[in-house]
Formats: C-alpha cells, structure tokens, sequence
C-alpha cells in the first residue's frame, strides 16, 4: 500500500469513528459510509471498521441498507446484503440481534449504506428513487443465477443452493400465484446425471425446509453451456 492509500485508509477510518462518537453523543442514528460494488478486500475493509466501532460501543446497533439497481437480479442482490450480515456475525463475532438489513427497493446505482443508531433513536428508512422492478411484461423474471462450476472463492455473497436459496422460497411465498423453475446449465464439465442430481437437490430443499409445494417447482436442465444454476419465478 503506499504512503498516500495508507493516508486515505487512515482518514476513511479516523471519519468514520468521529461519526459513530457523535452517534452516540447527540442520540440521532447515523450514516458513516456509503459505497456500490466493491472488490471483496475493498468491501470487508469497510465492513471492518464498522465491525470496530460497534465492537467499541455496544449500545449502537448497525443497519445495512441495501439498493438494488435494475435489471439486477433480485436473488443476487439479497445475497449480497446478506452476506455482509453473515460477514459482521459469523465471522466477526458481533451479536446477529445487533445488525439489521433492510432492503432498501431500487435506485439508479447499486448502493450500500452503513448506518449506526444509538438506543431509542428513530433507525434509518430506506429511500429508493426508482419504483419496484418487476421482471419482463409476462411478469416471468430471473430471480437468482449462480455459477455452480466456479472454484470456491474467498467473496462476501451467500449461495444460492445453500442459505440463498431461501430468498428465492420467500419471493414463491409473497406471490401465491407464482411457479420457480430451476434450470441448470451444464458446462462440458458436468453429465446430464449430475445436472439432474444437482436441480432435484434444490427441489429438496425448497420442498423440505422451505415448505413449498412440489407441484409448484419445475426443473430443467439446459443447453446454454455455461456452468450455471438459474432460479425462475413465473406467472
């Protein structure tokens, strides 16, 4: 790192401390960062800092306030802000009753706000500037989409075929009148057999542990060749 990041980095967080103090201080909640999409190093260093100072006054509780931008994928984005959740209580030992997401809707660029609120203070309510994005005109869209054949990597985002995909069971319960076809689509690397084992397991567990209804969920495997797993919500 050199002289002049190592003074920004020092700054960055020297502000954000003064921010969090003053949080403290006149009882009002707080927003001490602001940032769209980020290198995983760049984006758990801020989340680090924020780690700190909560970490430092156990009294404030932290908000991540999450905004999508169309046409992102909806999937992709919960798993997203979720995934600093996981981030700040797993993995860095903050009490999970101490950190609240909130989905923020939609705005003209990706963005995620870090806020600190002191006890009895009015928490932060999000203020999209786009309205909610729906999908195509059929109302079918792409929920989720997650490459299934990518070497496992050191990144922030929850998985679809594992704790994400409960996002795509919740966007099936809000609309009772909805489908979820998952579509999986094998690279070279990967047999019809595999494909099938790997679309029926995601069955299982929207069937099992999310308590959808199995009529309600179709799979498919796909000719794309692209080592990915879709998620679908049709009308």
């Amino acid at each position: 790192m050199s002289v002049s990041q190592t003074f920004l980095a020092i700054l960055f967080v020297t502000t954000c401390l003064i921010s969090i103090n003053l949080a403290g201080q006149d009882g009002r909640a707080r927003k001490i960062d602001e940032y769209g999409r980020l290198f995983t190093d760049d984006e758990s260093a801020r989340l680090d800092t924020f780690y700190l100072a909560l970490h430092n006054q156990p009294d404030l509780k932290g908000y991540i306030v999450g905004y999508n931008d169309p046409p992102g994928l909806r999937g992709q984005f919960l798993r997203r802000i979720y995934g600093d959740w996981r981030y700040l209580t797993k993995y860095s030992g903050l009490d999970p009753n101490r950190i609240i997401v909130l989905d923020g809707g939609y705005r003209e660029k990706f963005t995620i706000e870090l806020w600190v609120v002191p006890p009895e203070a009015t928490p932060p309510k999000p203020a999209p500037t786009l309205p909610q994005w729906s999908g195509s005109p059929s109302g079918a869209y792409k929920f989720d989409e997650e490459c299934i054949v990518c070497e496992p990597a050191v990144n922030l985002d929850l998985y679809a075929l594992d704790a994400g995909i409960s996002f795509f069971a919740d966007a099936l319960h809000e609309d009772m009148n909805s489908r979820g076809e998952i579509i999986i689509q094998p690279d070279k690397g990967m047999n019809a057999h595999e494909a099938k084992d790997m679309a029926e397991r995601a069955r299982g567990l929207l069937v099992d542990k999310y308590h959808i209804e199995f009529s309600r969920i179709g799979t498919r495997i796909g000719r794309k060749g692209t080592g990915e797993a879709e998620f679908w919500v049709r009308r």
